[in-house]
C-alpha cells in the first residue's frame, strides 16, 4: 500500500475472506486519505483525500462504525474531532477485522506495511 517515498500510518479495515481493504491513513504528516483495495497489492479507488494544512498537526484518526456505514474523523488532541467522510462500504466489502498499520519511508525501496489485526463484529 502506497508508493516509494511516502510515510503512512493509520487504520485498515479488512474483509478476511477476500483480503479486500479500506485504508484510512495520514501520509507524510500532511495528507489524510481513505482508499479501497481489492487486495493489499491492488488499488481500487480513492474514497477521500484531504490536505491537512487546514487542520494543522493531525495526530489522531478515528473510524466510527454504525451498521455498514463508517465515519472517518481527525483530531489534533484526541478530544475534539472533525469528521471528514461518511459512507456505507458494504458494496465493496464487509469488514471483519481492523488493523493499526505503518510503513517505512524510502525513496528507492517498495514500502512494506506492518499491520496488527483485531477481529470485530
Amino acid at each position: 500500500i502506497g508508493a516509494a517515498g511516502t510515510r503512512k500510518h493509520g487504520l485498515i479495515l479488512r474483509e478476511s475472506s477476500t483480503g479486500k481493504l479500506v485504508v484510512w491513513m495520514i501520509e507524510n504528516g500532511t495528507y489524510v486519505l481513505l482508499q479501497r483495495y481489492a487486495n493489499p497489492n491492488t488499488y481500487s479507488a480513492g474514497y477521500f483525500g484531504h490536505n491537512t494544512s487546514t487542520i494543522s498537526q493531525v495526530r489522531y484518526l478515528r473510524l466510527i462504525k454504525s451498521g455498514t456505514t463508517y465515519t472517518a474523523g481527525v483530531s489534533i488532541d484526541g478530544v475534539s474531532w472533525t469528521d471528514l467522510w461518511s459512507q456505507d462500504i458494504s458494496a465493496h466489502m464487509t469488514a471483519d477485522q481492523i488493523g493499526v498499520a505503518a510503513n517505512f519511508f524510502s525513496t528507492t525501496l517498495v514500502p512494506e506495511l506492518a499491520v496488527h489485526w483485531a477481529r470485530f463484529t
